[in-house]
């Protein structure tokens, strides 16, 4: 199976290294069994999807959401995901090197 194509982090953003075991129900993203949540309606989503669909406030013990519940400023991913991709590409895949080009703040 495809790796997770998840980037999420509980303090910021990062690419997933399990294998993918579901498919987001809304994007049609690969995402392994930490990056999926349950939804009302009984489909499985991925982290990205819950989060705009589930208000910051009723994310209880789900620490994905935890750090935006108690930091009003908390950055939910979107200007870190901006440089993770950029990184990304610099690296050109060796994992080495992009550790060096993201410093992940």
């Amino acid at each position: 199976m495809a790796k997770c194509k998840e980037s999420a982090g509980v303090l910021y953003p990062h690419p997933c290294t399990r294998e993918s075991t579901r498919t987001c129900g809304r994007c049609s993203k690969a995402i392994c069994d930490l990056h999926s949540r349950q939804t009302g309606a009984g489909g499985v989503v991925c982290i990205a999807c819950f989060r705009a669909s589930t208000p910051v406030s009723t994310g209880g013990d789900d620490a994905f959401l935890l750090a935006a519940a108690v930091f009003s400023d908390y950055d939910t991913g979107t200007a870190v995901r901006r440089r993770l991709n950029q990184a990304m590409l610099a690296s050109d895949g060796d994992l080495e090197a992009f550790e060096t080009e993201f410093d992940g703040t």
